[in-house]
């Protein structure tokens, strides 16, 4: 399958295989197969009113680059681009990156993005069904209890609660940022999982306004990771998507157990009211 960008001249040249920290900006006529590790939620950049998405990508040696779609490639590759996906990718252009962008020192040069010429073709190396595509649930109960910051995990459940107000917290790296508790559970367990939604996700109101309209409602949230800020938890990444009518076999069951557990569910959502009130 070529991507909606594709090539719209004959190649003079066969493309070289070529590794992620083989490429510059002068690097043409290559191709690079690579894992997609991230695809963040679209943002528009502050200066320049431009709506962009930033991908993470990995290829067969565990090298690292950035990826970035700009305005309408957001919506071309919405499906033609999938997290954890591997693909094979032609002719993408390598630019430069500015070095306040850079998160460690380690991070490459350059970053990929996507021309006219770029083709993007899906790789089936045998391996796919071990890695998680988006909305693969995983029930509660079935969570590990030790953060990997490597690992993530989409989950369905019940909106049990929803903080009033974002909190907030000096991080690790002494930056602030608001965030907002929601809590879920499943018919996989009796104890509901406490969610940190952090950033935008946490701090905007009319998110707020739909997690509250959601009380008593399933509700899918992708790309969590477990963490350790208030015992077992789980918290939003930067490639959390927030389903508010997930679809699928486990949304389908966890909608069949609630059915006939609106009692169990209402005193569920009280004591963990009080509990979170009670942590605050």
């Amino acid at each position: 399958m070529v991507s909606p960008c594709h090539l719209s001249q004959t190649h003079r040249m066969k493309p070289k295989t070529a590794y992620l920290d083989e490429l510059t900006a002068k690097s043409k006529d290559y191709k690079v197969k690579v894992r997609v590790l991230e695809k963040r939620r679209p943002k528009t950049s502050p200066d320049k009113k431009v709506l962009y998405q930033s991908l993470l990508l990995q290829d067969d040696k565990g090298t690292k680059m950035r990826g970035a779609l700009f305005a309408d490639q957001v919506e071309i590759f919405e499906d033609a681009i999938k997290r954890n996906r591997v693909y094979e990718i032609t002719n993408a252009p390598i630019s430069p990156v500015k070095p306040e962008w850079k998160t460690n020192p380690t991070d490459l040069d350059y970053q990929m993005t996507f021309g006219r010429r770029t083709i993007v073709l899906p790789v089936d190396n045998g391996d796919d069904g071990n890695y998680p595509t988006i909305q693969d649930y995983r029930p509660i109960s079935q969570l590990p209890r030790v953060p990997n910051y490597a690992e993530m995990f989409d989950v369905v459940g019940v909106v049990l609660f929803v903080e009033d107000q974002p909190r907030m917290i000096t991080t690790n790296t002494n930056c602030e940022s608001k965030v907002r508790e929601v809590v879920l559970i499943d018919h996989s367990t009796s104890q509901p999982l406490s969610i940190s939604v952090w950033d935008e996700l946490g701090e905007d109101d009319q998110q707020r306004c739909l997690f509250q309209r959601l009380v008593g409602s399933k509700v899918g949230l992708t790309t969590l990771r477990v963490s350790n800020h208030r015992a077992f938890s789980m918290s939003t990444s930067l490639s959390t998507i927030i389903i508010h009518s997930p679809v699928g076999a486990k949304a389908e069951a966890l909608a069949s157990w609630m059915t006939g557990h609106h009692m169990a569910l209402t005193e569920l959502r009280s004591r963990s009211k009080l509990a979170l009130l009670r942590r605050s």
